[in-house]
């Protein structure tokens, strides 16, 4: 009786840590029009494997401006929460869990996507790292989408700065946004793209 109180404990705090947190930073239904103030940015990352490497992974979405003020403020995180319950895989909404899809709003500028905090727990130690040595520089206008790409991460490639790659995937993107997101009205003159590859 014991040991099945104990595995009845073990269930619960793993379901529980495996719950996803917010990662699109919107609320579904989310509304977006080209009359709405803010721009709205698309993307995709891709987990080439469906094994995890680490417990959540934090995409950095620095805003560019020169006043310290406008760039904190519009500055946000986007965190990806894999399923830890077992064995630790990722739970994105494409690819069968492989790609997570992000969507977030943000007032006009320039930004950048140049690296992503991961951390992790084992037994009685954590470990954190960062994959970086990348760049995704964006534009972001009112009323308009702003498409990112697809990022691409290699997780178990051998090398420190592990295997990052960056591709165009905007009509599967595009068409995914739509299934979850029916009530962002958009036309492809309203949708501006980034420049591909990895600067």
């Amino acid at each position: 009786m014991k040991y099945i109180g104990i595995i009845f404990l073990l269930l619960v705090f793993f379901n529980c840590a495996s719950s996803k947190q917010p990662k699109p930073i919107e609320p579904n239904p989310l509304i977006f029009s080209e009359n709405s103030t803010p721009g709205l940015v698309v993307g995709t990352i891709t987990f080439l494997h469906e094994k995890a490497r680490f417990g959540n992974y934090i995409v950095q979405v620095t805003n560019m401006s020169s006043d310290e003020d406008v760039a904190k403020r519009n500055s946000t995180t986007i965190t990806l929460v894999p399923n830890l319950l077992w064995m630790a895989k990722h739970d994105g909404e494409l690819d069968d869990g492989h790609t997570y899809l992000i969507v977030f709003k943000r007032m006009k500028g320039s930004y950048e996507i140049n690296h992503i905090d991961v951390n992790g727990q084992g037994y009685l130690t954590t470990f954190s790292s960062v994959y970086k040595n990348f760049s995704i520089p964006f534009e972001i206008e009112e009323g308009k989408i702003t498409y990112i790409g697809n990022l691409l991460i290699d997780e178990f490639s051998g090398n420190s700065s592990y295997g990052i790659m960056h591709r165009n995937n905007f009509e599967r993107d595009m068409e995914e946004l739509q299934k979850f997101y029916p009530n962002v009205k958009f036309s492809s003159e309203n949708v501006n793209q980034s420049t591909f590859g990895i600067e």
